[in-house]
């Protein structure tokens, strides 16, 4: 089994009560670590496996990224800007541009967009 990072996030209902990011483990070893870390009012948990941007944010679905000039394995023709559709094995972040195509980005080239 793959190790990778995860993100969890507990819950008291629909409030969010805090979040952790787990790093290196596979899932059973995270969901393992993760029930054990759980505050006591939790009613709720989730686990999702993140990446991290070249700025080492944690990259979430839905996340706005800057896409950078195409290298020689790339499918896109010039830097964007697009949304983090989706994870892939190898570290891969599946990004949706504006005219809804998608393309393979690794994770460690793309920046979070905040603006």
């Amino acid at each position: 089994m793959e190790s990778t990072n995860w993100i969890v996030r507990y819950y008291r209902g629909q409030k969010e009560l805090s979040s952790k990011i787990i790093k290196d483990r596979n899932e059973i070893e995270a969901s393992n670590e993760a029930m054990g870390d759980m505050p006591k009012n939790v009613n709720d948990w989730t686990m999702m496996p993140i990446l991290f941007d070249k700025n080492s944010n944690p990259i979430e679905v839905g996340n706005s990224v800057d896409v950078p000039l195409p290298n020689d394995s790339d499918t896109h023709n010039f830097e964007f800007t697009g949304y983090a559709e989706s994870f892939e094995d190898g570290g891969y972040v599946v990004v949706i541009d504006g005219d809804g195509d998608t393309f393979m980005i690794e994770a460690e080239r793309l920046e979070i967009n905040n603006d």
